[in-house]
């Protein structure tokens, strides 16, 4: 059972982030938080195996609070959903430690898929993202012989 803990500063979206992962027989919730500070908190009494992290939260950002929950234990994994697309949004992420973005827009079964693929210690790049992702670490890798 992955243990997961949400944090999403719009409390429609938690509710309905939280309601989702009850119907995941192999997700159990272990948390949930509405800033940046309370899920570093959080993940810190709870140690979950994965978080699904909005970016644009009070207090703290998404992309420090990655880092600082990641400064803590390495083994959590962590899947961003956002409505952020942009690139300093999206590579920032990556950069911090995510293991995963989806945009807010995804639907239920994309959100579900990307997060068994990081809990099972994958990577998972929504369609609205994952183009330019392929396009921005393929530019720098060099041709094949």
């Amino acid at each position: 059972m992955t243990s997961v803990v949400l944090a999403d500063d719009h409390p429609l979206v938690l509710h309905g982030l939280s309601a989702m992962v009850a119907l995941m027989d192999d997700m159990a919730l272990v948390g949930t938080a509405t800033t940046g500070a309370e899920v570093v908190d959080v993940c810190g009494q709870e140690e979950p195996d994965l978080v699904l992290m909005d970016l644009r939260m009070p207090e703290l950002d998404g992309i420090a609070a990655i880092r600082a929950i990641l400064a803590r234990s390495q083994r959590t994994r962590i899947l961003v959903l956002s409505m952020q697309g942009d690139d300093e949004s999206l590579f920032g992420a990556l950069r911090a430690g995510a293991h995963g973005y989806v945009l807010k827009g995804a639907d239920h079964d994309e959100v579900s898929r990307a997060l068994r693929a990081v809990a099972a210690g994958g990577a998972s790049f929504g369609s609205g993202v994952s183009a330019r992702v392929l396009r921005h670490f393929g530019a720098d890798a060099p041709a094949p012989p």
